[in-house]
């Protein structure tokens, strides 16, 4: 727990919050630029994938053959292959810029089929170098736009292949990097090797404009399934807001 001393258990949550919402889109909303979810029903199809943001951000993918596989189940998902399948923003003006000496927050819902150290999560797209990837089941790694940053879990395997996992990804405007993840119906956070989290090369310029791949003919695309990504600009959520979030949305969704 980080900190509000409720407990989880299959799907049965209990949190002091009154009527409030913790959704991505009820927290810190005017800092939140993507929010792209699986509604189970009709959105994304394969060609185009809407944000749940108040801005209604748009994702496309006119090609056929790089048009992941959707599926409609509670909770949804988008299947990327792996080869050549990715989304990118319809209007360039909709990306994420996290400013160098800026906070921001990135939220990953996600199971891998496949650890490689090239395929990239979220990147930048074609022209850019941003991307985040999972080089090795210990290791998640941010490539910004002048410099990259390895960060390696202290004694556990946070990122194998087994089930959907929550990754909350959160800098703030000293480059100090904090990983979060769920663990048994909590939210909690990494604990990295020596070095690895207070490491201020990732606090440089970041562009994100692409989910899965690095550029537009799906080079290095993401291999395995993508409930949904929120990204908060030029904000760190405490660890109040992510557990709130976490205990309130994700885990009831996701069983995780």
């Amino acid at each position: 727990m980080l900190g509000l001393g409720n407990k989880l258990t299959n799907n049965i949550y209990e949190l002091t919050g009154g009527g409030t919402s913790y959704t991505p889109g009820n927290i810190q909303s005017s800092k939140l630029r993507w929010w792209f979810v699986n509604n189970d029903t009709d959105n994304p199809v394969a060609g185009e994938w809407v944000g749940s943001d108040a801005s209604a951000r748009i994702m496309t993918q006119g090609q056929a053959n790089n048009q992941p596989t959707i599926t409609y189940t509670t909770p949804g998902y988008a299947t990327f292959d792996g080869s050549d399948d990715y989304y990118r923003l319809d209007d360039v003006a909709d990306e994420v810029l996290i400013a160098a000496n800026r906070a921001m927050t990135v939220m990953l819902v996600y199971k891998i089929n496949t650890i490689d150290a090239d395929h990239a999560i979220i990147s930048g797209g074609d022209g850019n170098n941003t991307k985040f990837t999972f080089p090795a089941n210990d290791r998640f790694k941010i490539t910004t736009e002048t410099e990259q940053q390895l960060f390696v879990a202290n004694s556990i395997t946070p990122f194998t292949t087994t089930g959907i996992k929550v990754l909350f990804i959160a800098r703030n405007t000293s480059g100090v990097v904090e990983l979060y993840q769920h663990g048994g119906g909590t939210l909690e956070a990494i604990p990295l090797d020596s070095g690895n989290s207070t490491n201020t090369t990732s606090n440089t310029v970041i562009k994100l404009r692409q989910i899965s791949g690095t550029n537009n003919d799906g080079l290095d695309s993401f291999k395995g399934r993508i409930y949904e990504i929120a990204a908060w600009e030029s904000a760190k959520l405490t660890s109040t807001e992510m557990e709130n979030m976490y205990e309130q949305y994700l885990y009831p969704r996701y069983s995780v």
